[in-house]
């Protein structure tokens, strides 16, 4: 192999200190004449800054390496370094030490375990605890693992300033086998810089920590990770007058191993007569149990409140029937659960009391209105007074109904009851229900 064609390009390195000065004289990229001028104009400006003791070590360890006059190495100006790339780059390679078969192969794969080491099925995290110690070796810090890219037969992750490949066996098997794993630095990943072994007679003082490194470990594959059970909601508000399906929650269900697994849902709600549910917290429990017996369990709550707008047409709905059947007392008893102001279900129910009394519009009215601490009286356009107008299709039972005619010539004070009824007194003397659309026409007050 021709040195000068093979080494005619190098990759700009950017190292500093000692340590990295001698991975930059190790390792070179092909990159050109021009950048290998700049990589050594910096080099030379650094032997430059050295000390006596550490520019001596320099000086060692390049002549071990490279056979060249040191002299003309370092010179005191970026000339002299202009001078020195340009004679080393164009003479220098031919007496360079290399082991051409280095140049041929990448990295040598190392064995790093004589005993096999568990690792359960789709899990890195043990392999990853090695590698950090390969790392550690390196005097690197050893940071958190951030993954890059995690697939079923092959992973990429970043620990400090090296980019892990962790090869998985292709079958999935669970037996005793061998996974491959290649560190290197995140400057070779990155720009696929590789390096170049330069021989010496004291490897040992030069560590090539700057070119990817393969290791085999050996592993038993197992498998004793229970399956997820992700839900979309651990926690749902519902209605007593829902359909509630707890399995509608289930985002997935996997397993590392089996992939995926079914699984079984335990828990119910109370439920009245009538087929609603009965209001509190429920809790339903999912479990999961892979084909290894690992399992795993989840729970979703569901909170059962009253549908308030279904409470009150039902409740309208049994007030409508009493009145229908003329029991006056039930249909006075049943409360409003959703009355449009404060006092509007005390006011009806108050009204409602009253049927049968023999006694005029403006005694009704001021007797349900009692209900809720306002005690006025007065004639019917006076009552007015006491609220402000709202529409018909706005009407709430408890409002009062003005009528300019009460269908008898007169003025006519009323109570709303909802569903187009109200409570008339004076009507033919007696207290009674009736339409509430007579004479002129309602007008509704809403009571402050």
């Amino acid at each position: 192999m021709e040195l000068q064609k093979t080494l005619s390009q190098i990759k700009e390195l950017e190292y500093k200190g000692l340590k990295k000065l001698i991975q930059g004289i190790t390792y070179v990229k092909e990159q050109g004449v021009p950048t290998f001028k700049a990589f050594v104009q910096r080099v030379a400006h650094t032997l430059h800054n050295m000390g006596g003791a550490e520019f001596a070590k320099v000086k060692t360890l390049c002549q071990e390496h490279i056979h060249f006059n040191f002299k003309h190495f370092v010179g005191t100006t970026a000339t002299a370094a202009v001078v020195f790339a340009l004679t080393f780059t164009v003479t220098g390679f031919s007496r360079v030490k290399v082991d051409t078969t280095v140049l041929a192969k990448s990295s040598a794969t190392t064995a790093y375990n004589k005993e096999a080491v568990t690792v359960n099925y789709g899990d890195d995290s043990a392999i990853l605890d090695m590698v950090k110690d390969i790392v550690a070796e390196d005097n690197e810090t050893v940071y958190g693992v951030k993954p890059i890219s995690v697939e079923d037969t092959k992973s990429t992750y970043e620990i400090g300033n090296y980019i892990v490949n962790i090869n998985k066996p292709q079958a999935r098997e669970l037996t005793a086998t061998q996974i491959e794993v290649k560190v290197e630095p995140k400057d070779i990943y990155t720009t696929n810089l590789k390096g170049i072994e330069v021989v010496s007679s004291k490897d040992e003082d030069v560590k090539n920590t700057n070119v990817a490194r393969t290791f085999t470990f050996d592993v038993d594959m197992v498998d004793t990770q229970a399956p997820t059970i992700a839900l979309s909601n651990t926690h749902v508000d519902i209605l007593d007058t829902a359909d509630f399906d707890p399995k509608a929650y289930v985002a997935r269900v996997y397993d590392n191993y089996d992939q995926t697994v079914n699984y079984t849902v335990t828990g119910d709600i109370e439920t009245t007569d009538e087929g609603l549910y009965i209001d509190g917290d429920y809790t339903f429990t999912f479990t999961a149990t892979d084909a290894h017996g690992n399992k795993s369990e989840a729970q979703l709550v569901a909170t059962v409140t009253e549908d308030e707008e279904a409470a009150e047409a039902r409740l309208e709905a049994e007030r409508q029937e009493a009145i229908a059947n003329g029991d006056y007392a039930r249909a006075s008893s049943i409360p409003q659960t959703a009355p449009s102001y404060a006092g509007g279900s005390a006011i009806a129910a108050a009204a409602l009391a009253q049927l049968g009394v023999y006694q005029d519009c403006t005694a009704l009215a001021t007797n349900a209105l009692a209900a809720v601490g306002i005690y006025f009286h007065g004639w019917p356009a006076e009552y007015m007074s006491l609220g402000t107008i709202v529409s018909a299709s706005e009407a709430q039972p408890g409002d009062l109904i003005y009528y300019a005619d009460g269908g008898v010539g007169m003025a006519h004070i009323a109570v709303y009851i909802g569903n187009g009824q109200a409570v008339h007194g004076g009507y033919k003397g007696s207290t009674v229900i009736a339409s509430a659309y007579m004479g002129s026409g309602p007008v509704f007050i809403r009571v402050r």
